[in-house]
């Protein structure tokens, strides 16, 4: 829970960070390319936190908007927040106007020592968001997007490990990888849980995927129904700081959560 007495300066620090364009903002997906328009229920996740010594410090996340004013995005972005923030429907993530969060809900499943287990989280905004959310895949969605489905991830995280800063909203596509490949790079990689995609060497010149920074952003992919487009998965980890062509990206499965998700923001 967050204190709501403290939302006003939380507010502020947010503001004097973006004014001061602090180097712990965005750079972008790698190998991706700008977003022209933005999609409605796309969200820039600013977190703060406290470290060993009580020291403030600031992280980015993505997200989407799945309900008006319920955000979904990774527990490990959010989990020991003291403070969230939320812009929506950006390509510019210093554009429009901060929704603060007032509580914020993680997986009880989830383990900080563990990579893809439980990383899924819910986040509560003080003013609820009037955007068309996206449509989150359900358990009996899974047949629409197999091995070899073309996926979009969209954020503003790194290019590279060292990429140049933008705080413009990118995007890639790339196909998801079979249960068989995603465990020859991950052995703890759970097919219950996770989704893991990115291309393979001699498929792509270069890759395309998730960075650092992009953690709890969307994964999406075409649904051939009157929902146009469905979110399967939240960015969660990977072997390396980026999607390479050697270790594709590792994705929370969202239809594993559809019951909680539905069960919390009804």
């Amino acid at each position: 829970k967050i204190d709501e007495a403290k939302l006003e300066t939380f507010l502020n620090e947010f503001e004097s960070e973006m004014s001061l364009g602090s180097v712990m903002e965005s750079n972008r997906v790698v190998g991706g390319s700008p977003v022209a328009f933005p999609s409605p229920w796309m969200a820039f996740v600013k977190v703060q936190r406290t470290d060993a010594n009580g020291e403030k410090f600031s992280a980015q996340c993505g997200g989407s908007v799945i309900a008006s004013g319920w955000v979904l995005t990774a527990a490990h972005c959010v989990d020991g927040a003291i403070g969230i923030g939320v812009k929506t429907g950006q390509v510019d993530w210093r554009e429009g106007e901060w929704a603060v969060a007032t509580d914020y809900f993680v997986d009880p499943l989830y383990d900080p020592g563990s990579y893809g287990v439980g990383d899924t989280a819910l986040v509560q905004v003080a003013t609820p968001t009037n955007v068309q959310p996206i449509f989150v895949a359900r358990p009996e969605d899974s047949s629409l997007y197999p091995a070899g489905t073309t996926a979009t991830v969209a954020g503003w995280g790194l290019t590279s490990s060292g990429g140049e800063t933008s705080y413009l909203l990118q995007e890639g596509s790339f196909p998801i990888q079979s249960t068989s490949d995603c465990r020859d790079s991950f052995f703890s990689f759970d097919a219950d849980e996770n989704i893991c995609a990115g291309f393979q060497a001699g498929q792509s010149s270069g890759p395309v995927g998730s960075c650092k920074g992009d953690s709890g952003g969307p994964l999406i992919v075409s649904s051939g129904d009157s929902r146009t487009m469905i979110q399967i998965g939240t960015v969660a980890y990977g072997r390396e700081v980026c999607t390479s062509l050697d270790f594709p990206g590792v994705y929370m499965r969202i239809a594993a959560v559809y019951n909680m998700i539905d069960t919390a923001v009804g």
